[in-house]
């Protein structure tokens, strides 16, 4: 047992995007983005989603096993199943003690009780369906509403920032999740047809479909939200670049669809770089609602908490590779 090794539990590394969106959010909202309700959301943005892969890790331990997952603590042996199950109550209990005080109204309250419902959803019924990546998509939608409805009422900005949370995680654990454990019995694109196959993935049609789809919808939903939340005479500069930005996701995403290699190192890198230009392209769409210092920071921040966190946990050869 080792500290190490409970950071690596809860993949401190992954963790940057959730601890600055919060504030940004509430900032999008009209907070201030420098006050202790700003940091409050920073940190139960961080217990969330240190919780959440906990979670993850402990309902698929078994699974894990067959898959040889090693570097995963609850396989290698470095903590014990005791110690975490009482590291998720603890958990559990801090971002409710954190979060339930801000919840100031209605749309708060349902935005907080329903992320927390579908997140613990997701990591249950990870092992007994093929459609938990439903719930996933639903507590980060959630996740987003909560702290833009503790200073807002819910509007057009926060609906188009929810559905273009739902269909990125939608693609991401949906599609993705399912790519890179592809061997997993409750797998959804192997449901649609996508097999292995003398050592090769043979990715189906009706799989290929889902991707471009998911994809495809939550592009739209980024031009809607540039239509609707940015002035006119910004449209034109702000959405160019948005299509820049997602051009080259579509171009990593075919070849997602089209790859045969299932080694998970390279499958790894293609997942991180659409996650990374999605986030970018999501910091991009908020840019107008939030000053120049916290924008910045916004660009920053998780990039440098990943490469500051990773070859801790992992060693100076994974400074650039994370490993999920």
């Amino acid at each position: 047992m080792s500290f190490i090794a409970y950071l690596r539990l809860g993949r401190i590394n992954l963790t940057g995007f959730l601890v600055i969106l919060p504030p940004i959010i509430y900032a999008v909202a009209g907070g201030n983005f420098w006050s202790l309700t700003a940091l409050e959301l920073a940190l139960f943005g961080l217990l969330y989603q240190y919780n959440g892969f906990v979670l993850n890790d402990y309902w698929d331990r078994e699974l894990d096993r067959k898959d040889n997952k090693y570097w995963r603590p609850l396989v290698n042996g470095s903590v014990s199943e005791a110690r975490v199950k009482w590291l998720i109550v603890i958990l559990s209990i801090m971002c409710i003690a954190i979060a339930l005080p801000l919840a100031n109204s209605i749309g708060s309250i349902i935005a907080l009780i329903l992320a927390v419902v579908c997140g613990t959803l997701y990591n249950y019924t990870k092992a007994r369906t093929c459609f938990s990546f439903i719930f996933s998509a639903c507590a980060f939608s959630f996740f987003v509403m909560f702290p833009y409805t503790i200073n807002s009422k819910i509007d057009d900005i926060i609906v188009l920032l929810m559905l273009y949370t739902f269909f990125h995680e939608v693609y991401q654990i949906g599609y993705s999740g399912n790519y890179i454990d592809i061997h997993d019995s409750k797998n959804f694109i192997k449901l649609l047809g996508t097999k292995v196959s003398n050592n090769r993935l043979l990715i189906s049609a009706a799989t290929k479909l889902f991707g471009y789809a998911t994809k495809l919808t939550t592009f739209i939903i980024g031009l809607l939200f540039w239509w609707v939340a940015i002035p006119s005479n910004l449209k034109i500069f702000f959405i160019s670049v948005y299509c820049i930005l997602y051009t080259i996701i579509f171009y990593v995403v075919q070849r997602q669809l089209i790859s045969q290699d299932i080694n998970r190192s390279y499958m790894s890198k293609n997942i991180v770089i659409v996650e990374l230009l999605s986030f970018y392209a999501i910091m991009f769409m908020l840019y107008p609602h939030v000053g120049t210092i916290e924008y910045l920071l916004f660009i920053i921040f998780p990039p440098l908490w990943f490469f500051l966190w990773n070859p801790l946990l992992w060693g100076k050869s994974y400074i650039l590779s994370p490993k999920v």
